[in-house]
């Protein structure tokens, strides 16, 4: 087993880094190398700006995304010309599921989109590093336990998913509702669309819904729009106007009103609570607010 300075527990597998935490952020702005390969896995996630990962022969550009390159994979990376900021981890892994899922499903890399909530967990990280409080160095290890695992989840990693009643074997595990929701909730989608996609029932697919996520078609549709509304307010000077129909709403009252259940406050609210993060330049810079 390789030397190791950090481990923690992820389901039956450990995550091993041979890397001191407090290292971690000094390349938080940076991100310009040279054609090499790495013997551990790298996990980037690009918080701001945009990067360029050329990945053996894939040349992928990235922004608000994660990317995590399979070790021996040649890849050279840079910076596009603007504010940039990303949060890094290098790990590697003993025989395991989690090994074996990953090499499978990602031999050379993979590429995800961020959440608000990945964001805020880097966020907390750095400030925690930055602040060098009581327990700090378990705080920062506790997040980023947590930033893989939300990591891993966004992957979709086949053998981390539940699987499905057998008696819904038309559908193959979660990823294509997953990918569903996560690639068409701006648009005017409904329950009969899933349906068919999936072909299985509308009755059907409520069990699976309702097995899996704990929710019906229109809370799952829900959920992740407030998701993505969430991550706009958070990272970006989008005017809420244009959010509510980014995130496939035609009427703002009925925005303001989901939005207030789920977070209970308001999309302004919302905004003016990471004001502060605004202003230290975390936010990606678009047009002002007005509202």
């Amino acid at each position: 087993m390789k030397n190791s300075s950090l481990s923690f527990q992820v389901g039956e597998d450990t995550v091993f880094s041979r890397f001191e935490i407090s290292r971690i952020p000094r390349s938080r702005y940076e991100w310009q190398t040279n054609r090499h390969c790495n013997p551990d896995y790298e996990l980037h996630l690009i918080l701001r700006g945009k990067g360029v990962a050329e990945v053996e022969y894939d040349r992928v550009e990235l922004s608000a995304q994660g990317i995590l390159i399979s070790p021996g994979a040649y890849h050279q990376t840079r910076v596009l010309p603007e504010a940039f900021e990303r949060f890094t981890f290098c790990f590697y892994l003993s025989e395991g599921k989690l090994l074996d899922s990953l090499q499978r499903q990602y031999p050379c890399y993979g590429v995800f989109s961020l959440t608000s909530e990945l964001v805020e967990l880097c966020r907390n990280f750095y400030y925690e590093y930055e602040a060098n409080n009581l327990f700090s160095k378990d705080m920062q290890s506790l997040l980023l336990k947590e930033i893989l695992i939300k990591s891993f989840r966004r992957l979709r990693l086949e053998n981390f998913q539940r699987s499905l009643p057998e008696k819904e074997g038309a559908v193959e595990g979660t990823t294509m509702i997953d990918t569903f929701f996560e690639t068409r909730f701006s648009e005017y989608i409904t329950q009969d669309t899933l349906a068919q996609l999936l072909h299985i029932s509308t009755r059907q697919l409520s069990r699976v819904l309702k097995n899996n996520y704990g929710m019906s078609f229109q809370e799952k549709l829900i959920a992740t729009r407030m998701d993505h509304a969430a991550y706009l307010l958070f990272t970006t000077k989008k005017k809420i106007g244009e959010i509510v129909g980014l995130v496939g709403y035609t009427s703002e009252s009925s925005f303001f009103k989901q939005f207030y259940r789920h977070f209970h406050m308001t999309p302004q609210q919302y905004r003016k609570r990471y004001e502060k993060k605004r202003n230290s330049g975390f936010f990606i810079e678009e047009q002002d607010e007005n509202r």
